[in-house]
């Protein structure tokens, strides 16, 4: 049994019981960790829903209602783990080391760590030994600021990385469309740098940071919820753009819920589709209003948003 852990994003679990499990954000309780399935019994689940359906059929212990969630969510006991996955400049895997996707995936490694100056490391299904070569690259790191996006940018006009075209902006927003409608998931994988292109593999991009003031507010504690449809304007972003993602939106009309035409609140998420807004996007979204002693927050990833012209 895993006594103690120091862990964030982009680690994995692996439980008795064989399964892979993607620890997610950075609120956790004592004997807990915050995580989804990635891999049981053999099977894959990538999108959020699945996994919840998993956990609610063969973990339902696992569901808890933390002091900072409205709602309960997954948690894994650290009773459970049988070995901790951390990102590695290496996958686990012996084999993967001669495949085409892994000399590519420590090539992407290689030059986001001396573009940034910023060590960058192999997450994802290179790392917990289910890829193949038509998997993605992921990639995260830990410790860029808000300039690395700069240097990443630096990187697509120089031509070493290349932005999605709209068919495989299509393609992958059609394999996981949770959260965003369908014109604005695709328009926001083109913008963004989330995910990029390296020698034909699509590279998947994440930079995590807990920094305190984004800890106070997300992990929180929370009292109640509520459900909410409105119309909102992203004021600012508060994240660096890392993840956690979180925003100032303000209220620009209500059509369900609690809500007050110019009303400020946050509105955050872990997923790589609430990224790239910036200040000014106006957004449809329905979804939970998480009540707070201090704030009001709007959680992205219970919703679903649309863009507004």
């Amino acid at each position: 049994m895993i006594q103690s852990i120091d862990i964030r994003e982009g680690y994995y679990l692996e439980l008795i019981d064989g399964s892979i499990w993607a620890v997610k954000g950075c609120c956790h309780e004592r004997g807990r960790i915050a995580a989804v399935p990635r891999l049981v019994g053999g099977r894959k689940c990538k999108e959020y829903r699945e996994a919840i359906e998993i956990v609610s059929r063969t973990y339902r212990s696992y569901l808890v209602r933390s002091p900072f969630t409205a709602r309960e969510i997954p948690m894994v006991p650290l009773k459970d783990v049988k070995r901790i996955i951390s990102p590695s400049m290496n996958p686990s895997c012996s084999e993967d080391k001669n495949t085409d996707l892994y000399r590519v995936a420590r090539e992407v490694i290689e030059i986001l760590s001396i573009a940034t100056g910023s060590p960058w490391l192999i997450v994802g299904s290179l790392l917990y030994c289910a890829s193949d070569e038509g998997s993605d690259i992921d990639v995260i790191t830990y410790d860029a600021d808000q300039k690395y996006i700069d240097k990443v940018l630096d990187l697509v006009r120089q031509g070493i990385f290349r932005r999605p075209t709209y068919i495989e902006a299509v393609k992958e927003a059609l394999e996981s469309s949770e959260g965003l409608d369908l014109r604005l998931r695709i328009s926001k994988i083109q913008e963004g740098m989330s995910t990029l292109y390296y020698k034909g593999k699509r590279v998947t991009i994440q930079a995590i940071r807990c920094d305190p003031v984004k800890i106070s507010k997300i992990c929180s504690e929370k009292i109640s919820s509520n459900n909410y449809t409105a119309i909102l304007k992203i004021k600012d972003r508060h994240d660096g753009h890392t993840s956690p993602y979180f925003y100032s939106v303000e209220v620009v009309k209500v059509l369900e819920g609690v809500l007050a035409v110019g009303e400020e609140l946050y509105a955050y998420s872990h997923r790589a589709r609430y990224s790239s807004f910036v200040g000014g996007d106006m957004i449809k979204c329905s979804g939970i209003i998480e009540i707070g002693f201090d704030s009001k927050y709007i959680n992205l990833d219970l919703g679903i948003c649309s863009e507004i012209h």
